[in-house]
């Protein structure tokens, strides 16, 4: 089998996605990126948010451009950066990373996708976009390696510092399985981003639990949350920033749009359920997917932490 390609790459899931991309933004920025895992905008007033603050690790806390955090995690962990990104499109916001002169030398990139897309087929409006916004990132030396594979399943060739995942999970078949296997693929504190436009977490649920959607903290994600939290994985999710007088609005964990981790050195996670039914939204109404999960039956988590 070649490397980079799946066997759950079926024709019913690429028609599936063909259809789902075909009305997505397929040709996102570095900006957007930062915009949708950081909750606040860089063309307005800085606003913090748990996960600003847990990012700011690696930067300025005051300061949620994404390229500086990929500097700051460049000089922390002294060698270059490998940042794998589910399902790019385009891989734009990678080029773009790329062709910072700051991170010259610092950064190497993946990009995995079901589909092998060429940026010469970017439409007149995103082209002109990107060529007066960051020219360089049109050049072939910036391109991401790619991968064309199923994000569910893909093995990268090497563990990844950073892995992000931004207006994908909603989209998919087994997100807990997405969860597992991006984490492990992590090297020791590196950061997995998994970030939506809207939250996701509540979208996902257990279908034999009697009661649980009355119970928001028994969803399969607060359980999760709490599994991280006893084996001391830190953390951070938010739905949006503190408003204009700092005030911090309640996060909760089913109702998050923006969630990281970060992996703790001798831990992999380990899935304990399995997908019952994935409901689609009437026709018309996007394609936004809510799973269904079976109850776990060993423990409270769906995934649980494994000490190596």
């Amino acid at each position: 089998m070649e490397f980079g390609r799946d066997v759950l790459n079926t024709p019913e899931l690429i028609a599936e996605q063909a259809e789902v991309q075909a009305g997505m933004q397929r040709a996102r920025s570095l900006e957007w990126y930062g915009e949708e895992i950081f909750l606040a905008s860089e063309k307005t007033q800085v606003h913090r948010s748990p996960v600003t603050e847990f990012l700011g690790q690696f930067a300025n806390r005051d300061n949620v451009r994404l390229d500086l955090m990929l500097q700051g995690m460049y000089e922390d962990f002294e060698e270059p950066i490998h940042w794998a990104d589910m399902g790019d499109g385009y891989g734009m916001a990678l080029r773009q990373a790329a062709a910072k002169p700051e991170l010259a030398g610092k950064l190497q990139t993946t990009g995995i996708d079901l589909f092998d897309l060429n940026i010469a087929d970017l439409s007149r409006k995103e082209k002109l976009f990107f060529r007066l916004s960051s020219p360089a990132c049109m050049s072939k030396g910036y391109a991401p390696r790619q991968l064309q594979a199923n994000v569910e399943t893909v093995q990268l060739p090497e563990p990844a510092h950073f892995i992000s995942a931004i207006e994908l999970v909603q989209y998919l078949d087994n997100p807990l399985a997405c969860i597992v296997n991006w984490y492990n693929q992590l090297t020791d504190h590196g950061i997995l981003a998994i970030a939506t436009e809207n939250p996701w977490t509540g979208s996902i649920y257990y279908k034999d639990k009697p009661g649980h959607r009355l119970m928001k903290s028994n969803l399969p994600i607060p359980r999760v949350i709490q599994e991280l939290s006893l084996h001391a994985i830190d953390f951070a999710f938010a739905d949006q920033s503190d408003d204009y007088l700092g005030n911090r609005p309640q996060a909760d964990a089913w109702d998050a749009s923006s969630l990281v981790i970060q992996k703790a050195p001798g831990t992999r996670l380990e899935l304990d359920t399995e997908v019952v039914s994935v409901g689609m939204p009437a026709p018309g109404f996007g394609f936004f997917k809510s799973v269904r999960y079976k109850a776990p039956e060993t423990s409270d988590s769906p995934i649980r932490v494994v000490r190596q």
